[in-house]
């Protein structure tokens, strides 16, 4: 009789990635707070040399607002774009880890658009 061979339908160390996984998107998200906390303040510092008839839209509240709150946003939809594609990803017995890289460009896209704001 032949014996049959079964593939396994995790990875062989499924949950040391998943716990690894887990405290690097933790790790990663606590600096993306600290990014997002200081662009926010230069962002909004941008506006500074702003004058009365300058047209800016950085210079107005609602520019203001927006190039504060823009990384913030981003910061949130990173963390999401990772936890989901982990979940996506333990469903197919894959690994996570290419979520880091998903969230990250999904961090980078509204942190350059408040960028482009602000910038002179």
């Amino acid at each position: 009789m032949k014996a049959v061979t079964t593939m396994p339908d995790r990875h062989p160390n499924w949950t040391g990635h998943r716990v690894g996984y887990a405290i690097t998107v933790g790790v990663v998200a606590l600096a993306g707070a600290v990014v997002s906390i200081v662009s926010g303040v230069l962002f909004v510092g941008a506006s500074a040399g702003c004058g009365g008839s300058h047209g800016r839209f950085v210079c107005s509240v609602d520019g203001q607002q927006v190039v504060f709150w823009l990384p913030w946003a981003g910061w949130v939809l990173a963390i999401v774009s990772a936890v989901v594609y982990a979940v996506i990803a333990a469903g197919r017995s894959r690994l996570p880890w290419p979520g880091l890289g998903i969230g990250a460009v999904v961090y980078a896209v509204p942190f350059l658009i408040a960028y482009s704001i602000a910038a002179p």
